[in-house]
Protein backbone atom coordinates (compact mmCIF):
# COMPACT_ATOMS: atom_id res chain seq x y z
CA UNK A 1 0.00 0.00 0.00
CA UNK A 2 1.41 3.54 -0.88
CA UNK A 3 0.43 5.49 2.21
CA UNK A 4 2.43 7.39 4.41
CA UNK A 5 4.26 5.15 7.54
CA UNK A 6 6.14 8.46 9.69
CA UNK A 7 5.59 11.46 9.91
CA UNK A 8 8.06 13.22 7.55
CA UNK A 9 9.76 16.64 8.61
CA UNK A 10 10.91 18.94 5.83
CA UNK A 11 13.06 21.81 7.29
CA UNK A 12 14.83 25.23 6.85
CA UNK A 13 13.03 25.00 3.57
CA UNK A 14 11.58 28.23 1.27
CA UNK A 15 8.08 28.13 0.42
CA UNK A 16 6.40 29.10 -2.45
CA UNK A 17 3.01 28.47 -1.74
CA UNK A 18 1.02 28.97 -4.86
CA UNK A 19 -0.78 31.46 -3.30
CA UNK A 20 0.92 34.40 -3.18
CA UNK A 21 3.86 36.13 -5.02
CA UNK A 22 5.84 35.90 -1.60
CA UNK A 23 8.92 33.52 -1.17
CA UNK A 24 8.27 31.97 2.61
CA UNK A 25 12.26 31.66 3.90
CA UNK A 26 13.17 29.22 6.75
CA UNK A 27 9.90 27.41 6.93
CA UNK A 28 9.44 23.80 8.40
CA UNK A 29 6.56 21.36 7.26
CA UNK A 30 5.52 18.47 9.28
CA UNK A 31 3.92 16.21 7.44
CA UNK A 32 1.74 13.35 8.86
CA UNK A 33 -0.96 10.95 7.33
CA UNK A 34 -0.69 12.13 3.61
CA UNK A 35 -2.00 15.54 5.05
CA UNK A 36 0.85 19.20 5.97
CA UNK A 37 -0.28 19.33 9.49
CA UNK A 38 1.77 22.31 10.17
CA UNK A 39 4.24 25.08 8.81
CA UNK A 40 6.00 27.33 11.20
CA UNK A 41 9.43 29.36 11.24
CA UNK A 42 11.39 28.20 14.07
CA UNK A 43 12.73 26.21 16.65
CA UNK A 44 12.11 22.20 15.23
CA UNK A 45 12.59 20.40 18.48
CA UNK A 46 12.38 16.84 19.29
CA UNK A 47 12.29 14.70 15.89
CA UNK A 48 13.39 11.11 17.11
CA UNK A 49 10.49 8.83 15.35
CA UNK A 50 10.23 11.49 12.58
CA UNK A 51 11.85 10.98 8.69
CA UNK A 52 13.79 14.50 8.60
CA UNK A 53 14.89 15.80 4.83
CA UNK A 54 17.12 19.14 5.23
CA UNK A 55 15.99 21.59 3.09
CA UNK A 56 18.98 24.09 3.19
CA UNK A 57 18.68 26.26 -0.05
CA UNK A 58 16.30 24.44 -1.17
CA UNK A 59 12.50 25.17 -2.98
CA UNK A 60 9.37 23.43 -2.26
CA UNK A 61 6.30 23.91 -4.43
CA UNK A 62 3.28 22.41 -4.48
CA UNK A 63 2.42 19.51 -6.79
CA UNK A 64 2.01 20.61 -10.89
CA UNK A 65 -1.46 19.69 -12.38
CA UNK A 66 -1.51 18.44 -16.06
CA UNK A 67 -3.94 20.29 -17.32
CA UNK A 68 -4.72 18.40 -20.41
CA UNK A 69 -3.41 15.32 -20.94
CA UNK A 70 -4.53 11.51 -22.32
CA UNK A 71 -3.60 9.03 -19.98
CA UNK A 72 -2.00 5.09 -21.10
CA UNK A 73 -1.00 2.72 -18.37
CA UNK A 74 2.94 3.27 -17.88
CA UNK A 75 2.73 6.99 -17.90
CA UNK A 76 1.95 7.38 -14.22
CA UNK A 77 5.94 6.94 -13.23
CA UNK A 78 6.44 9.91 -15.87
CA UNK A 79 4.42 11.99 -14.64
CA UNK A 80 5.39 12.04 -10.97
CA UNK A 81 9.23 11.70 -11.89
CA UNK A 82 8.77 15.24 -13.02
CA UNK A 83 6.72 16.55 -9.75
CA UNK A 84 3.07 16.01 -11.59
CA UNK A 85 1.03 15.12 -9.06
CA UNK A 86 -2.28 15.14 -9.89
CA UNK A 87 -4.21 15.16 -13.75
CA UNK A 88 -6.60 16.15 -16.05
CA UNK A 89 -7.46 13.65 -18.06
CA UNK A 90 -9.10 14.85 -21.62
CA UNK A 91 -10.31 11.58 -23.55
CA UNK A 92 -9.40 7.69 -22.67
CA UNK A 93 -11.48 4.61 -21.98
CA UNK A 94 -13.66 5.40 -18.72
CA UNK A 95 -13.96 2.42 -17.38
CA UNK A 96 -10.16 1.64 -17.53
CA UNK A 97 -8.87 5.29 -16.61
CA UNK A 98 -11.60 5.37 -13.34
CA UNK A 99 -10.67 1.77 -12.01
CA UNK A 100 -6.80 2.90 -12.28
CA UNK A 101 -8.04 6.48 -10.49
CA UNK A 102 -9.86 4.22 -7.71
CA UNK A 103 -7.00 2.07 -6.88
CA UNK A 104 -4.95 5.28 -6.52
CA UNK A 105 -7.02 6.69 -4.46
CA UNK A 106 -7.13 3.47 -2.23
CA UNK A 107 -3.14 3.17 -2.26
CA UNK A 108 -2.73 -0.10 -4.03
CA UNK A 109 -1.46 1.89 -7.25
CA UNK A 110 1.29 4.51 -7.16
CA UNK A 111 0.04 7.54 -9.26
CA UNK A 112 -1.28 11.09 -9.85
CA UNK A 113 -4.63 12.14 -8.67
CA UNK A 114 -6.93 11.70 -11.92
CA UNK A 115 -9.37 14.05 -13.17
CA UNK A 116 -10.72 12.24 -15.98
CA UNK A 117 -13.29 13.22 -19.16
CA UNK A 118 -13.81 9.67 -20.25
CA UNK A 119 -14.49 9.19 -23.40
CA UNK A 120 -14.19 12.08 -25.51
CA UNK A 121 -17.97 12.96 -27.49
CA UNK A 122 -17.80 14.10 -31.28
CA UNK A 123 -19.63 13.69 -33.91
CA UNK A 124 -20.61 10.80 -37.26
CA UNK A 125 -17.95 12.48 -39.17
CA UNK A 126 -15.25 12.52 -36.56
CA UNK A 127 -11.94 11.77 -37.63
CA UNK A 128 -11.01 10.06 -34.67
CA UNK A 129 -14.55 7.39 -34.69
CA UNK A 130 -12.85 4.38 -34.83
CA UNK A 131 -10.75 5.25 -31.42
CA UNK A 132 -11.84 3.46 -28.31
CA UNK A 133 -11.57 6.77 -26.45
CA UNK A 134 -14.37 8.50 -28.51
CA UNK A 135 -18.09 7.79 -29.02
CA UNK A 136 -20.14 9.75 -31.60
CA UNK A 137 -23.74 10.43 -31.93
CA UNK A 138 -26.04 11.81 -34.51
CA UNK A 139 -28.62 13.80 -32.66
CA UNK A 140 -29.79 15.47 -29.40
CA UNK A 141 -31.50 12.22 -28.12
CA UNK A 142 -28.18 10.26 -28.25
CA UNK A 143 -25.97 12.75 -26.78
CA UNK A 144 -28.06 12.43 -23.82
CA UNK A 145 -27.81 9.04 -23.54
CA UNK A 146 -24.09 8.87 -23.63
CA UNK A 147 -23.44 12.00 -21.34
CA UNK A 148 -26.19 10.11 -18.80
CA UNK A 149 -23.37 6.70 -19.32
CA UNK A 150 -20.65 8.71 -18.44
CA UNK A 151 -22.07 10.20 -15.61
CA UNK A 152 -23.32 6.80 -14.04
CA UNK A 153 -19.58 5.69 -14.29
CA UNK A 154 -18.23 8.73 -12.68
CA UNK A 155 -16.28 11.13 -14.57
CA UNK A 156 -15.36 14.12 -13.72
CA UNK A 157 -16.33 16.28 -16.67
CA UNK A 158 -17.64 15.89 -20.33
CA UNK A 159 -15.44 16.66 -23.40
CA UNK A 160 -17.27 17.61 -26.51
CA UNK A 161 -15.53 17.43 -29.70
CA UNK A 162 -15.39 19.73 -32.91
CA UNK A 163 -17.72 17.61 -35.35
CA UNK A 164 -20.49 18.17 -33.61
CA UNK A 165 -23.06 20.24 -34.70
CA UNK A 166 -23.90 23.64 -32.83
CA UNK A 167 -27.57 22.56 -32.08
CA UNK A 168 -26.29 18.72 -30.44
CA UNK A 169 -23.66 20.16 -29.03
CA UNK A 170 -25.78 23.10 -27.06
CA UNK A 171 -27.70 20.31 -25.86
CA UNK A 172 -24.61 18.19 -24.83
CA UNK A 173 -23.73 21.58 -22.36
CA UNK A 174 -26.99 21.30 -21.07
CA UNK A 175 -27.39 18.02 -20.58
CA UNK A 176 -24.06 17.84 -18.31
CA UNK A 177 -24.90 21.12 -15.91
CA UNK A 178 -28.14 19.76 -15.62
CA UNK A 179 -26.66 16.54 -13.76
CA UNK A 180 -23.75 18.40 -11.93
CA UNK A 181 -20.78 17.85 -14.54
CA UNK A 182 -18.86 21.06 -16.07
CA UNK A 183 -17.76 20.33 -19.94
CA UNK A 184 -14.79 21.28 -21.89
CA UNK A 185 -14.72 21.84 -25.12
CA UNK A 186 -12.15 21.43 -28.50
CA UNK A 187 -13.80 23.10 -31.14
CA UNK A 188 -12.86 25.31 -33.94
CA UNK A 189 -11.00 22.67 -36.34
CA UNK A 190 -14.15 21.90 -38.25
CA UNK A 191 -15.50 25.47 -37.98
CA UNK A 192 -19.01 23.43 -36.86
CA UNK A 193 -18.64 25.23 -33.26
CA UNK A 194 -16.48 28.39 -32.93
CA UNK A 195 -14.80 29.07 -29.38
CA UNK A 196 -17.17 31.70 -29.17
CA UNK A 197 -20.47 29.62 -29.88
CA UNK A 198 -18.98 27.33 -27.40
CA UNK A 199 -18.84 29.99 -24.93
CA UNK A 200 -22.22 31.38 -25.53
CA UNK A 201 -23.30 27.73 -25.59
CA UNK A 202 -22.07 27.68 -21.63
CA UNK A 203 -19.15 25.61 -21.87
CA UNK A 204 -17.05 25.83 -18.34
CA UNK A 205 -13.39 25.34 -20.52
CA UNK A 206 -12.02 25.84 -24.36
CA UNK A 207 -9.03 23.69 -25.17
CA UNK A 208 -6.29 24.39 -27.25
CA UNK A 209 -5.48 28.01 -28.15
CA UNK A 210 -4.31 27.10 -31.62
CA UNK A 211 -8.71 26.16 -32.15
CA UNK A 212 -9.58 29.68 -32.19
CA UNK A 213 -8.26 30.56 -35.44
CA UNK A 214 -12.04 30.18 -37.06
CA UNK A 215 -12.58 33.65 -34.35
CA UNK A 216 -9.75 35.36 -35.88
CA UNK A 217 -10.69 35.79 -39.85
CA UNK A 218 -14.33 36.66 -40.68
CA UNK A 219 -15.32 33.16 -42.16
CA UNK A 220 -15.29 33.58 -45.80
CA UNK A 221 -11.69 34.86 -45.41
CA UNK A 222 -10.85 31.87 -43.27
CA UNK A 223 -12.13 29.31 -45.75
CA UNK A 224 -9.87 31.04 -49.04
CA UNK A 225 -6.79 30.65 -47.21
CA UNK A 226 -7.36 27.03 -44.71
CA UNK A 227 -9.73 24.91 -47.81
CA UNK A 228 -11.70 22.39 -46.16
CA UNK A 229 -9.81 19.06 -46.06
CA UNK A 230 -7.56 18.08 -42.94
CA UNK A 231 -4.67 16.98 -44.37
CA UNK A 232 -0.82 18.26 -43.89
CA UNK A 233 -0.89 20.39 -45.69
CA UNK A 234 -4.30 22.15 -44.15
CA UNK A 235 -2.39 22.38 -41.35
CA UNK A 236 0.54 24.24 -43.04
CA UNK A 237 -2.80 26.21 -44.52
CA UNK A 238 -3.58 26.97 -40.56
CA UNK A 239 0.10 28.40 -39.68
CA UNK A 240 0.04 30.68 -42.73
CA UNK A 241 -3.43 31.94 -41.16
CA UNK A 242 -2.20 32.32 -37.80
CA UNK A 243 0.65 34.11 -39.00
CA UNK A 244 -1.29 36.50 -40.78
CA UNK A 245 -3.58 37.11 -37.63
CA UNK A 246 -4.32 40.46 -36.38
CA UNK A 247 -3.92 40.69 -32.77
CA UNK A 248 -5.65 44.29 -32.34
CA UNK A 249 -8.50 43.89 -34.50
CA UNK A 250 -11.70 44.34 -32.37
CA UNK A 251 -13.12 40.46 -33.12
CA UNK A 252 -9.77 39.32 -31.37
CA UNK A 253 -10.32 41.63 -28.12
CA UNK A 254 -13.91 40.69 -28.52
CA UNK A 255 -13.11 36.98 -27.74
CA UNK A 256 -10.66 37.73 -25.34
CA UNK A 257 -13.37 39.50 -23.17
CA UNK A 258 -16.21 36.97 -23.49
CA UNK A 259 -13.56 33.92 -22.48
CA UNK A 260 -12.57 36.80 -19.27
CA UNK A 261 -16.09 37.72 -18.99
CA UNK A 262 -17.38 33.82 -18.33
CA UNK A 263 -14.41 33.04 -16.25
CA UNK A 264 -13.77 30.17 -18.64
CA UNK A 265 -10.82 28.41 -17.91
CA UNK A 266 -8.52 27.32 -20.93
CA UNK A 267 -5.66 25.52 -21.62
CA UNK A 268 -3.06 26.28 -24.37
CA UNK A 269 -0.80 23.14 -25.32
CA UNK A 270 1.66 25.21 -26.61
CA UNK A 271 3.88 22.43 -27.13
CA UNK A 272 1.94 20.47 -29.08
CA UNK A 273 2.40 22.76 -31.84
CA UNK A 274 5.82 23.13 -30.85
CA UNK A 275 6.64 19.61 -31.72
CA UNK A 276 4.08 19.57 -33.89
CA UNK A 277 6.73 22.12 -36.06
CA UNK A 278 9.98 19.94 -35.12
CA UNK A 279 9.08 16.50 -35.01
CA UNK A 280 11.59 14.53 -33.38
CA UNK A 281 13.64 17.11 -33.34
CA UNK A 282 11.69 18.07 -29.99
CA UNK A 283 13.62 15.25 -28.03
CA UNK A 284 16.99 16.49 -26.38
CA UNK A 285 19.49 14.68 -24.63
CA UNK A 286 17.68 14.67 -20.96
CA UNK A 287 14.40 12.91 -22.60
CA UNK A 288 15.71 10.36 -25.15
CA UNK A 289 16.31 8.09 -21.62
CA UNK A 290 12.59 8.59 -21.48
CA UNK A 291 11.46 7.55 -24.75
CA UNK A 292 12.34 4.35 -23.11
CA UNK A 293 9.29 4.70 -20.84
CA UNK A 294 7.09 5.14 -23.87
CA UNK A 295 5.10 2.05 -25.28
CA UNK A 296 6.69 1.63 -28.86
CA UNK A 297 3.20 1.86 -30.63
CA UNK A 298 2.78 4.63 -29.46
CA UNK A 299 6.11 5.88 -30.39
CA UNK A 300 5.78 4.05 -33.68
CA UNK A 301 2.16 6.09 -34.13
CA UNK A 302 4.57 8.96 -33.81
CA UNK A 303 7.16 8.15 -36.24
CA UNK A 304 4.31 7.53 -38.45
CA UNK A 305 2.62 10.60 -38.50
CA UNK A 306 5.75 13.48 -38.19
CA UNK A 307 8.25 12.20 -41.09
CA UNK A 308 4.79 13.36 -43.53
CA UNK A 309 5.27 16.95 -42.60
CA UNK A 310 9.25 17.14 -43.14
CA UNK A 311 8.32 15.37 -46.55
CA UNK A 312 5.81 18.01 -47.57
CA UNK A 313 7.10 21.16 -45.85
CA UNK A 314 9.74 22.85 -47.89
CA UNK A 315 12.10 24.86 -45.15
CA UNK A 316 10.18 28.61 -46.05
CA UNK A 317 6.97 26.67 -45.04
CA UNK A 318 8.36 25.83 -41.77
CA UNK A 319 9.44 29.27 -41.06
CA UNK A 320 6.00 30.42 -41.98
CA UNK A 321 4.83 27.70 -39.61
CA UNK A 322 7.22 28.90 -36.63
CA UNK A 323 5.83 32.46 -37.43
CA UNK A 324 2.04 31.37 -37.04
CA UNK A 325 3.32 29.76 -33.75
CA UNK A 326 4.56 33.01 -32.43
CA UNK A 327 1.55 34.75 -32.74
CA UNK A 328 -0.60 32.15 -31.06
CA UNK A 329 2.24 32.69 -28.32
CA UNK A 330 1.52 36.20 -28.46
CA UNK A 331 -2.25 35.74 -28.13
CA UNK A 332 -1.62 33.41 -24.62
CA UNK A 333 0.50 36.21 -23.55
CA UNK A 334 -2.73 38.65 -24.18
CA UNK A 335 -5.13 36.07 -22.88
CA UNK A 336 -3.21 36.62 -19.49
CA UNK A 337 -2.89 39.94 -19.16
CA UNK A 338 -6.44 39.78 -19.74
CA UNK A 339 -7.23 38.27 -16.72
CA UNK A 340 -8.79 34.86 -18.80
CA UNK A 341 -8.42 31.97 -16.06
CA UNK A 342 -5.70 29.62 -17.51
CA UNK A 343 -4.06 26.20 -17.28
CA UNK A 344 -0.69 24.42 -18.03
CA UNK A 345 -1.49 21.22 -20.22
CA UNK A 346 1.04 19.09 -22.44
CA UNK A 347 -1.52 16.91 -24.78
CA UNK A 348 0.68 13.97 -24.30
CA UNK A 349 1.45 11.50 -25.22
CA UNK A 350 0.70 13.55 -28.87
CA UNK A 351 3.80 13.20 -31.17
CA UNK A 352 7.14 13.70 -29.16
CA UNK A 353 4.84 15.25 -26.44
CA UNK A 354 5.95 12.97 -23.64
CA UNK A 355 4.39 12.83 -20.44
CA UNK A 356 6.21 14.86 -17.26
CA UNK A 357 8.65 16.25 -19.02
CA UNK A 358 6.34 18.09 -21.93
CA UNK A 359 4.16 20.42 -18.92
CA UNK A 360 8.14 21.72 -18.10
CA UNK A 361 8.43 22.30 -21.50
CA UNK A 362 5.20 23.95 -21.30
CA UNK A 363 6.04 26.28 -18.87
CA UNK A 364 8.64 27.25 -20.03
CA UNK A 365 6.79 28.45 -23.41
CA UNK A 366 4.35 30.72 -21.16
CA UNK A 367 7.06 32.45 -19.90
CA UNK A 368 8.01 33.59 -23.60
CA UNK A 369 4.50 34.29 -23.70
CA UNK A 370 5.66 37.08 -21.55
CA UNK A 371 3.96 35.50 -18.23
CA UNK A 372 6.07 35.84 -15.06
CA UNK A 373 8.02 32.33 -13.57
CA UNK A 374 5.66 32.95 -10.12
CA UNK A 375 2.43 33.52 -12.47
CA UNK A 376 3.07 30.47 -14.30
CA UNK A 377 3.88 28.45 -11.18
CA UNK A 378 0.17 29.45 -9.82
CA UNK A 379 -1.52 28.78 -13.29
CA UNK A 380 0.30 24.56 -12.88
CA UNK A 381 -0.82 24.59 -9.22
CA UNK A 382 -3.52 26.07 -7.51
CA UNK A 383 -5.31 27.81 -10.60
CA UNK A 384 -5.51 24.41 -11.91
CA UNK A 385 -6.80 23.19 -9.00
CA UNK A 386 -9.41 25.45 -8.14
CA UNK A 387 -10.71 24.72 -12.30
CA UNK A 388 -10.75 21.45 -11.70
CA UNK A 389 -13.28 21.66 -8.55
CA UNK A 390 -13.86 20.72 -4.61
CA UNK A 391 -12.71 16.80 -5.22
CA UNK A 392 -9.16 18.89 -5.88
CA UNK A 393 -9.84 22.09 -3.23
CA UNK A 394 -7.02 20.79 -1.00
CA UNK A 395 -3.97 20.25 -3.66
CA UNK A 396 -2.37 23.23 -5.46
CA UNK A 397 -1.09 25.02 -2.64
CA UNK A 398 1.36 24.84 0.47
CA UNK A 399 -1.05 25.28 3.69
CA UNK A 400 -2.32 23.43 6.99
CA UNK A 401 -4.71 21.04 6.07
CA UNK A 402 -3.71 20.60 2.38
CA UNK A 403 -2.54 17.37 1.01
CA UNK A 404 1.24 16.67 1.10
CA UNK A 405 1.38 16.61 -2.95
CA UNK A 406 4.76 18.57 -3.02
CA UNK A 407 8.16 19.29 -4.98
CA UNK A 408 11.51 19.99 -3.51
CA UNK A 409 13.67 21.65 -5.91
CA UNK A 410 17.11 22.48 -5.92
CA UNK A 411 16.74 25.72 -7.23
CA UNK A 412 14.70 28.96 -7.31
CA UNK A 413 11.92 28.44 -10.15
CA UNK A 414 10.51 32.02 -9.20
CA UNK A 415 13.81 33.05 -11.26
CA UNK A 416 13.74 30.41 -13.99
CA UNK A 417 11.11 28.54 -14.38
CA UNK A 418 13.49 25.68 -15.91
CA UNK A 419 14.48 25.24 -12.92
CA UNK A 420 11.45 22.99 -12.27
CA UNK A 421 13.49 20.27 -13.93
CA UNK A 422 16.08 19.94 -10.75
CA UNK A 423 13.96 17.95 -8.52
CA UNK A 424 15.42 16.47 -5.56
CA UNK A 425 12.45 14.97 -4.19
CA UNK A 426 8.57 14.44 -4.82
CA UNK A 427 6.15 14.23 -2.28
CA UNK A 428 3.02 12.54 -2.70
CA UNK A 429 0.19 11.65 -0.30
CA UNK A 430 3.27 12.33 2.49
CA UNK A 431 5.64 9.83 0.74
CA UNK A 432 8.84 10.95 0.10
CA UNK A 433 10.35 10.01 -3.67
CA UNK A 434 13.66 10.35 -5.39
CA UNK A 435 12.86 10.88 -8.96
CA UNK A 436 15.17 8.19 -9.87
CA UNK A 437 13.12 5.77 -7.93
CA UNK A 438 10.16 6.09 -11.07
CA UNK A 439 12.57 5.24 -13.91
Amino acid sequence: MYSQAKPLLVQNASIIDGLSDKILYHQNLLIQNGIILRIWRGEVGETSGIDVIQADNEFVIPGLIDSHTHLFPSCYNLFLSHGITAVRDMASEADRTIEQKRRIETGDIRGPRIYTHGELIDGTTSRRKDAPYTICVANEDEIVVVINSLAEKGVDGIKLYSELPLHVFSRGVHRAHEIGLPVSAHVGHSRRVTVKQAVEAGVDAIEHTATFLPDMFPPDELAETMGDAYTIKNQLRGFIAWSKVDLQKPRVSRIISLLAEKRVYHTPTLINIENLINGERSIGDNEQLLLKQIPEEIKVNWRQQTPSLFEEWSDEERKIATQGFEKIKHLVGLLYREGVRLGVGSDAPNPWTIPGAALIREMELMVECGIPPMKVIQLATKNSAVALGKRFEDVGSIKEGNSADLIILKENPAIDISNCRKIAYVIRRGLLHNPAEFE
